[in-house]
């Protein structure tokens, strides 16, 4: 299940979805995504994908609610 809202992270459809068993996808993956590949289409260049999902995990902080695995894999890179 996949909602775009970024913030709050956790929403009451994704909540829903994790009570029925559903995996989620959380909207700062989907933001984080499509930022890296827009950087890369409009300046031709590798997108700074650590820095970008720092930067994101910072706007989006919530202490009770885990990082998205995306932003986490991408802040624990060498990119």
């Amino acid at each position: 299940m996949l909602d775009a809202a970024y913030i709050p992270r956790m929403t009451p459809l994704l909540t829903d979805a994790a009570a029925a068993g559903c995996a989620l996808a959380y909207g700062a993956e989907m933001l984080f995504e499509q930022g890296c590949a827009q950087f890369e289409l409009w300046t031709g260049r590798v997108p700074p994908r650590k820095a970008m999902a720092t930067k994101i995990a910072v706007r989006i902080a919530e202490p009770s609610v885990p990082l998205p695995p995306v932003l986490r894999r991408a802040m624990d890179s060498d990119f």
